[in-house]
């Protein structure tokens, strides 16, 4: 187990999934963000983030609805 966290964009595209995926893997705790637009199907994104909830648990990872644009919601997810 490692106390270490990592801060994750776009974790639910695929890509970010995937590193979240492999983040998580090592020990690590991750915090994934995504605002779930549409630029693919939202469904897959939403299964996606399902898979590592079921697989990781939410000791392990969260996940923030949130718009990295955003600067002040992401300054206070990261405080």
């Amino acid at each position: 187990y490692c106390d270490k966290r990592q801060l994750v964009t776009c974790v639910a595209g695929v890509i970010g999934a995937k590193v979240c995926h492999e983040l998580l893997n090592t020990g690590m705790r991750v915090v994934g963000v995504d605002n779930l637009n549409y630029e693919y199907d939202v469904r897959l994104k939403d299964l996606q983030l399902a898979q590592l909830h079921q697989q990781f648990g939410t000791s392990q990872f969260g996940f923030e609805k949130l718009d990295i644009a955003d600067r002040s919601s992401l300054e206070k997810l990261v405080r």
